[in-house]
């Protein structure tokens, strides 16, 4: 199949083939990937694609070039192209964090990160409107967050008419959304992002536990009666200023844009203290001190693995740097432990006694 921009032919074979869906097929050429209609008359109308335009961030995945056919009818868009990427929502398992050592700090920068394509989109004179938590990617190491599906944003002269009911701020009538209905949604998804919980999850012992009516009733997991279950971290993981500002869009509806200046996350997560009383006859002891926060260890018998945020040690020998990505540790019959990390997309066995 042969497709042009701007007169410039651009061939696309079975090579290049990436998936198709109701609408058409997706084909890539490195980073750049190409849309081509089933029906050229579905096709998202030129003026959309020229208003979204307007989005100046990289990482809105949106249409670059318009695709022809040799007639020069419109056929189709180019637009940026990720590989080997993951879907936001595979985020809020706890269970996915510990296998990829997601470290809260680094939840923070996501978020962050997520405010700022809001910002962007909504500077552009555009409302996300969708803002679910499938339509955001993170590129394979966890570092960029991109946006995807902007066919379906509202830009002046088009209105969006679809949204997910998880994260619709139901006080909207009709297609009316704002800014601050998407803040509502970025809500949504933010608290999940940093709790493994959506805000409206958890059980009420009266109410009607059906999502959608508690989203409704405005009765979320701020509520001291919402029972939450243990798979939820602490919500001591929020910044302060993120969580009165939850509070004020979930409990009292607000809706206006939140408090996520650089200097909201720059000053870590506290713990919160807990003074202890005792009959003194319980002796603590430390056994070891790490140079930064643990992210994960294993043990056999007498010895220790442990991973912190910047360092490896077997017991209490610093052997190596950390590891962004472990799959897992074993020990040899002789208790030699072996890490098992992605080195460049590589399994590598590293010998942690020997250092090979």
């Amino acid at each position: 199949m042969t497709v042009y921009i701007k007169g410039s032919p651009i061939n696309l074979n079975q090579n290049d083939y990436v998936a198709e869906g109701g609408e058409g097929k997706v084909y890539a050429h490195g980073d750049i990937g190409y849309k081509v209609y089933h029906d050229p008359a579905k096709m998202l109308p030129l003026g959309k694609i020229r208003e979204l335009q307007a989005i100046q961030n990289p990482n809105v995945i949106r249409p670059l070039d318009v695709l022809t056919d040799k007639k020069g009818n419109p056929v189709g868009y180019s637009m940026r192209f990720i590989r080997n990427s993951w879907s936001l929502s595979q985020l809020f398992p706890r269970s996915f964090r510990d296998r990829n050592q997601i470290t809260h700090t680094m939840i923070h920068k996501m978020v962050k990160d997520l405010y700022d394509l809001f910002v962007d989109i909504h500077k552009a004179g555009i409302l996300i409107v969708d803002a679910n938590e499938m339509n955001f990617l993170l590129t394979n190491d966890f570092q960029i967050i991109l946006a995807i599906d902007a066919d379906s944003y509202q830009t002046p002269h088009y209105p969006a008419t679809v949204i997910m009911p998880s994260i619709r701020d139901w006080s909207v009538h009709g297609l009316n959304w704002t800014e601050g209905s998407d803040w509502f949604s970025f809500a949504c998804v933010s608290f999940q992002m940093f709790t493994a919980i959506h805000p409206f999850k958890g059980k009420h012992p009266k109410a009607d536990n059906r999502l959608e009516e508690r989203m409704k009733a405005g009765i979320s997991v701020l509520d001291k009666d919402v029972m939450v279950p243990p798979v939820a971290y602490d919500f001591s993981v929020i910044p302060k200023e993120m969580m009165d500002w939850y509070k004020r869009v979930f409990v009292h509806g607000e809706r206006s844009q939140p408090p996520c200046s650089g200097s909201v996350f720059s000053n870590g997560i506290s713990a919160k203290p807990v003074q202890t009383k005792g009959s003194g006859l319980l002796t603590v002891k430390e056994l070891y001190s790490y140079d930064s926060d643990i992210r994960r260890f294993w043990e056999k018998d007498s010895k220790l693995v442990v991973v912190t945020e910047n360092s490896t040690w077997v017991d209490r020998r610093q052997v190596g740097p950390s590891y962004s990505k472990i799959y897992g540790c074993a020990f040899t019959s002789r208790d030699v432990p072996v890490l098992a990390i992605n080195e460049n997309g590589v399994l590598t066995l590293y010998d942690l006694d020997n250092q090979v």
